[in-house]
């Protein structure tokens, strides 16, 4: 896949718990931050009423040249695993992780998705949310 047609964010929601605490641990400036209690703002900060009903994280990652999906995840993944338990604790009390991965593909694509992935998304209690959009 080309490393221009994939788009790669890490989302964390919890109900109660601030999750600055995960960005600080995985060293990482969110795109999104907010607490449960916090006004609802819009992207550029103006106040839209309301009140946020749970907390939320968001982490962009920046295209890695010329890997593939797996192996742009699978760096990823080694950055968190030192963070096993802040994230197994998270998920334990009500939160849910995922990386939403956008594909934009205009022709034929594989892509596999080795066991290992799939056993360090399952200990660090990340789900995978994958989009696909077809070139026009």
């Amino acid at each position: 896949m080309d490393e221009h047609n994939i788009k790669i964010s890490f989302n964390s929601i919890h109900p109660t718990s601030d999750l600055s605490q995960l960005c600080e641990a995985l060293g990482v400036q969110p795109d999104i931050l907010w607490k449960k209690g916090d006004e609802k703002r819009t992207p550029k900060g103006n106040i839209i009423g309301g009140i946020r009903e749970n907390s939320r994280c968001q982490i962009s990652f920046s295209p890695f040249p010329r890997n593939t999906l797996s192996e742009q995840l699978m760096s990823i993944l080694d950055n968190f695993k030192p963070h096993q338990s802040l994230l197994y604790n998270l998920s334990n009390s009500g939160g849910t992780h995922n990386f939403f991965i956008g594909v934009f593909y205009s022709e034929n694509t594989v892509e596999t998705f080795s066991l290992k992935l799939f056993e360090l998304l399952l200990e660090l209690r990340i789900e995978l949310v994958l989009d696909l959009y077809p070139r026009d």
